[in-house]
Protein backbone atom coordinates (compact mmCIF):
# COMPACT_ATOMS: atom_id res chain seq x y z
CA UNK A 1 0.00 0.00 0.00
CA UNK A 2 3.18 2.43 0.89
CA UNK A 3 4.16 1.83 -2.95
CA UNK A 4 0.82 2.48 -4.16
CA UNK A 5 0.43 5.47 -2.43
CA UNK A 6 4.34 6.99 -3.31
CA UNK A 7 3.27 6.13 -6.91
CA UNK A 8 -0.06 8.16 -6.77
CA UNK A 9 2.09 11.09 -5.59
CA UNK A 10 4.60 10.95 -8.63
CA UNK A 11 1.44 10.95 -11.01
CA UNK A 12 0.20 13.57 -9.37
CA UNK A 13 3.17 15.58 -9.33
CA UNK A 14 4.03 14.91 -13.35
CA UNK A 15 6.43 12.13 -12.95
CA UNK A 16 5.07 9.63 -14.59
CA UNK A 17 8.21 7.40 -15.12
CA UNK A 18 8.45 7.55 -11.73
CA UNK A 19 5.23 6.19 -11.02
CA UNK A 20 5.67 3.34 -13.62
CA UNK A 21 8.86 2.52 -11.92
CA UNK A 22 7.57 2.61 -8.48
CA UNK A 23 4.83 0.29 -9.35
CA UNK A 24 6.70 -2.38 -11.63
CA UNK A 25 9.44 -2.86 -8.95
CA UNK A 26 5.96 -2.95 -6.02
CA UNK A 27 4.06 -5.68 -8.40
CA UNK A 28 7.50 -7.75 -8.24
CA UNK A 29 6.74 -8.06 -4.32
CA UNK A 30 3.41 -8.76 -4.78
CA UNK A 31 2.37 -10.04 -8.41
CA UNK A 32 -1.32 -10.59 -7.31
CA UNK A 33 -2.48 -7.54 -5.78
CA UNK A 34 -4.82 -6.01 -8.34
CA UNK A 35 -4.63 -2.63 -7.35
CA UNK A 36 -1.42 -2.16 -8.10
CA UNK A 37 -2.18 -3.35 -11.55
CA UNK A 38 -4.92 -1.20 -12.03
CA UNK A 39 -2.55 1.52 -11.13
CA UNK A 40 -0.03 0.73 -13.14
CA UNK A 41 -2.94 0.39 -16.15
CA UNK A 42 -4.12 4.23 -15.09
CA UNK A 43 -0.72 5.35 -15.19
CA UNK A 44 -0.08 3.65 -18.67
CA UNK A 45 -3.74 5.10 -20.05
CA UNK A 46 -2.72 8.57 -18.45
CA UNK A 47 0.50 8.98 -20.33
CA UNK A 48 -1.42 7.89 -23.62
CA UNK A 49 0.58 4.60 -23.49
CA UNK A 50 -2.92 2.28 -24.45
CA UNK A 51 -1.02 -0.27 -26.40
CA UNK A 52 1.32 -1.32 -23.43
CA UNK A 53 -1.80 -1.02 -21.29
CA UNK A 54 -3.94 -3.66 -23.46
CA UNK A 55 -1.07 -5.69 -23.63
CA UNK A 56 -0.84 -5.29 -19.88
CA UNK A 57 -4.51 -5.66 -19.37
CA UNK A 58 -4.63 -9.12 -21.64
CA UNK A 59 -2.93 -11.22 -19.57
CA UNK A 60 -4.77 -9.77 -16.28
CA UNK A 61 -8.70 -10.73 -18.16
CA UNK A 62 -7.30 -14.40 -18.70
CA UNK A 63 -6.27 -14.51 -14.90
CA UNK A 64 -9.38 -12.83 -13.84
CA UNK A 65 -12.04 -13.02 -16.33
CA UNK A 66 -14.66 -11.91 -13.66
CA UNK A 67 -12.98 -8.44 -13.06
CA UNK A 68 -15.55 -5.57 -14.68
CA UNK A 69 -13.06 -3.11 -13.69
CA UNK A 70 -10.31 -4.67 -16.08
CA UNK A 71 -13.00 -4.72 -18.93
CA UNK A 72 -13.92 -1.07 -18.53
CA UNK A 73 -9.89 -0.16 -18.36
CA UNK A 74 -9.79 -2.49 -21.58
CA UNK A 75 -12.66 -0.39 -23.07
CA UNK A 76 -11.23 2.88 -22.58
CA UNK A 77 -7.97 1.82 -24.21
CA UNK A 78 -9.58 0.25 -26.87
CA UNK A 79 -11.63 3.22 -27.41
CA UNK A 80 -8.63 5.70 -26.55
CA UNK A 81 -6.81 3.09 -29.85
CA UNK A 82 -9.86 3.32 -32.01
CA UNK A 83 -10.38 -0.25 -32.11
CA UNK A 84 -14.28 0.34 -32.06
CA UNK A 85 -15.07 -3.34 -32.50
CA UNK A 86 -13.10 -4.79 -29.70
CA UNK A 87 -14.10 -1.49 -26.73
CA UNK A 88 -17.65 -2.35 -27.69
CA UNK A 89 -16.85 -6.13 -27.04
CA UNK A 90 -14.97 -5.06 -23.76
CA UNK A 91 -18.01 -2.80 -22.82
CA UNK A 92 -20.30 -5.65 -23.42
CA UNK A 93 -18.17 -7.96 -20.64
CA UNK A 94 -18.53 -4.89 -18.30
CA UNK A 95 -22.50 -4.66 -18.55
CA UNK A 96 -22.65 -8.77 -18.47
CA UNK A 97 -20.70 -8.79 -15.31
CA UNK A 98 -22.80 -5.83 -13.56
CA UNK A 99 -25.74 -8.05 -14.67
CA UNK A 100 -27.36 -5.61 -17.37
CA UNK A 101 -27.70 -8.61 -19.93
CA UNK A 102 -29.77 -6.52 -22.46
CA UNK A 103 -27.00 -3.47 -22.27
CA UNK A 104 -24.40 -6.03 -22.81
CA UNK A 105 -26.36 -7.37 -25.78
CA UNK A 106 -26.64 -4.21 -27.18
CA UNK A 107 -22.96 -3.39 -26.92
CA UNK A 108 -22.21 -6.36 -28.83
CA UNK A 109 -24.83 -5.69 -31.70
CA UNK A 110 -22.97 -2.17 -31.93
CA UNK A 111 -19.39 -4.20 -32.11
CA UNK A 112 -20.48 -6.02 -35.00
CA UNK A 113 -22.12 -2.97 -36.75
CA UNK A 114 -18.56 -1.44 -35.94
CA UNK A 115 -17.37 -2.00 -39.70
CA UNK A 116 -13.30 -2.35 -37.96
CA UNK A 117 -11.96 -5.52 -36.61
CA UNK A 118 -10.92 -8.71 -38.40
CA UNK A 119 -12.99 -12.44 -39.14
CA UNK A 120 -11.88 -13.91 -35.47
CA UNK A 121 -12.98 -10.67 -33.73
CA UNK A 122 -16.35 -10.35 -35.53
CA UNK A 123 -16.35 -14.46 -34.65
CA UNK A 124 -15.80 -13.86 -31.26
CA UNK A 125 -18.11 -10.93 -31.12
CA UNK A 126 -21.18 -13.11 -32.53
CA UNK A 127 -20.27 -16.62 -30.46
CA UNK A 128 -20.77 -13.96 -27.31
CA UNK A 129 -23.83 -12.70 -28.57
CA UNK A 130 -25.57 -16.02 -29.37
CA UNK A 131 -24.68 -17.00 -25.97
CA UNK A 132 -26.06 -14.06 -23.94
CA UNK A 133 -29.35 -14.24 -26.20
CA UNK A 134 -29.43 -17.87 -25.44
CA UNK A 135 -29.01 -16.49 -21.69
CA UNK A 136 -31.40 -13.94 -22.04
CA UNK A 137 -34.16 -16.57 -23.61
CA UNK A 138 -34.00 -18.47 -20.74
CA UNK A 139 -34.21 -15.92 -18.22
CA UNK A 140 -37.53 -14.99 -19.90
CA UNK A 141 -38.56 -18.73 -20.05
CA UNK A 142 -37.94 -18.51 -15.94
CA UNK A 143 -40.14 -15.61 -15.36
Amino acid sequence: MVELLAARIRQASGDTAGAQEVLRAALLQAPNYRPLHYAYVEVLQDSRQHQAALVWLAELVKSYPRDEHLYSMQAKSFDASGKRLLHHQALAEVYFLRGTLPAAIEQLQLAQKSGDGDFYQLSAVEARLKALRALRSEEGKRR
